[in-house]
């Protein structure tokens, strides 16, 4: 019975520094701070719980008063997070636009470099032609002179020949 009694007691201490201590919250230069959820702005002194009802009763005028650091504070993460965001988002369009004149450079560049291979291809082209046609005209040239050197050969065969009775006859005759 006695080791019910003692718990019984330990487990009433507990409960009695708990409400001494009510919380940890803290408080501002006049010792006070606003309860939001209640709406209202007290005292904590000798363990009691003092309501200041006059600042309650401003709640609203003077709630940006005292606590303006955590609203401050929270607003300005919130701004913070706002620009965070623009300026990720005016990154990634920046980005992505830089993306986009990069592609749009490779695609000028490779389209430039494409026609370039393809006049070069068509140069060659008409180049090799143009060899060709030459290297024919040349053939056809030499196959023509060659005929009539043959021709011309052939023809003065028979004159020589000529010539030939003609003197052989000349000195018969002499």
């Amino acid at each position: 019975m006695l080791a019910r009694s003692m718990a019984l007691i330990v487990f009433l201490l507990f409960f009695a520094v708990e409400m001494t201590f009510a919380h940890g919250g803290r408080t501002d230069s006049e010792g006070g701070h606003w309860d939001h959820q209640k709406k209202e702005y007290h005292y904590h002194k000798d363990g009691k719980i003092t309501v200041d009802r006059a600042k309650s009763a401003r709640y609203d005028e003077l709630v940006g008063k005292h606590d303006s650091d955590k609203e401050t504070k929270k607003e300005k993460k919130k701004k913070d997070k706002e620009e965070k965001d623009t300026d990720k988002k005016i990154k990634s369009k920046k980005e992505k636009k830089d993306k986009e004149d990069k592609e749009e450079k490779k695609e000028k560049k490779d389209k430039k470099e494409k026609k370039e291979k393809k006049d070069e291809d068509k140069d060659k082209k008409v180049k090799e032609k143009k060899e060709k046609k030459d290297k024919e005209e040349k053939k056809e040239k030499k196959d023509k002179k060659e005929k009539k050197e043959k021709k011309e050969k052939k023809e003065d065969k028979p004159k020589k020949e000529k010539k030939e009775k003609k003197k052989k006859k000349s000195k018969k005759d002499e």
